[in-house]
């Protein structure tokens, strides 16, 4: 096999082969930015209410120990007793 190509020929070759890579390398980004948005929409839906329910635990457990505390501090008993209701109430509105 001893075919001569002429220069014009060689160039188109080395063009298209290149613009095939480029095509293929497009291809295989595209298909990759699909798979990155799937995995992006999934923790977006199934780990942001998590989150979200984990972030209102703690600040409910921040509220509990603001009412402990401030029922440790109250000594009187009067006041002591009051407080217990008003914490008890504030827990059943939440």
């Amino acid at each position: 096999m001893n075919t001569k190509l002429t220069l014009s020929k060689r160039l188109m070759m080395g063009f298209f082969s290149i613009l095939l890579l480029l095509i293929l390398c497009v291809g295989v980004a595209i298909q990759g930015y699909s798979e990155l948005n799937k995995q992006l929409k999934y923790a977006a839906e199934v780990n942001t209410p998590a989150m979200r329910y984990a972030l209102k635990l703690s600040s409910g457990i921040h509220e509990m120990r603001v009412e402990y505390r401030n029922l440790i501090l109250f000594t009187k008993s009067i006041q002591y007793g009051q407080r217990v209701e008003q914490a008890y109430t504030n827990y059943k509105a939440t």
